[in-house]
């Protein structure tokens, strides 16, 4: 996945060779989200350097004022270094809970908790009958009773028709109540699933498992996310293809 930082800093530094200028800005025109990202960080720069200049500018003016006392100049010298760290730690910090807030958008929790739709990766395949056997667990699940919604999925005997949906739903409880490690145990199994119904719920779920137990940039992660988007039949293709530009984003390679 790709790290923009240096990318954009050269961009907006105007140390990019022409070339590359023009790749880049052609990306970015195809890139709405990229184009945010140099907008952001160009931003970030100016007003950091903005407001520096503006508070020298005003305190070497009243430094000079001052210069026929060497005694008021020698206070006013020092006024000015004090007052000039004060606005670059203020403007700092400003920019450092800009950033914060950013990055954090961009956590592997965060996309996670955006890329995961209820009401889509709990519903169940539809069949002749025995649907009702899941309705007590689905009722529970919604409603985040996770305990009880596991005890129900559990009790399914493999020989029953809905066992495989139900494994489908525990896991789906278990991701849910951050128990990933259980999770992730039963996705792995249905991923070979013959349904793809199944298997491609449980490639994007398992996707999401990772990216929500901190692995973001982990090999596992990025060859899964791989092979979603390396699909253009999977149900999950286009959400893979968002979440591969999120992940690719410059604020992204600073968050976990």
């Amino acid at each position: 996945m790709e790290d923009l930082y240096d990318t954009i800093e050269q961009y907006v530094l105007g140390k990019m060779p022409e070339g590359e200028r023009a790749g880049f800005e052609a990306r970015m025109n195809a890139d709405p989200d990229l184009k945010e990202e140099v907008a952001a960080f160009r931003v970030a720069r100016q007003v950091l350097e903005t407001g520096i200049a503006d508070s020298l500018r005003a305190d070497f003016a009243e430094w000079k004022a001052d210069q026929a006392d060497p005694k008021p100049a020698r206070r006013a010298f020092l006024r000015v270094h004090s007052r000039v760290w004060a606005v670059a730690a203020s403007l700092l910090l400003l920019l450092g809970i800009f950033g914060y807030w950013r990055v954090s958008q961009y956590s592997g929790d965060t996309l996670a908790s955006n890329f995961y739709d209820s009401s889509e990766l709990t519903a169940v395949r539809s069949a002749p009958a025995g649907q009702g056997e899941l309705d007590a667990g689905l009722s529970a699940l919604r409603a985040g009773n996770f305990e009880a919604a596991a005890s129900a999925f559990q009790a399914f005997d493999p020989s029953n028709a809905y066992f495989t949906d139900a494994q489908y739903l525990l896991a789906n409880t278990w991701y849910q109540s951050g128990k990933l490690g259980e999770a992730e145990a039963i996705l792995k199994q249905l991923q070979t699933n013959s349904d793809p119904e199944i298997s491609e719920k449980a490639d994007w779920l398992l996707l999401l498992a990772y990216l929500k137990g901190g692995r973001k940039g982990s090999p596992e992660t990025t060859q899964l996310l791989d092979k979603i988007t390396g699909d253009t039949g999977h149900s999950f293709y286009p959400k893979a293809v968002e979440l591969k530009r999120e992940l690719g984003s410059f604020w992204s390679g600073w968050s976990r």
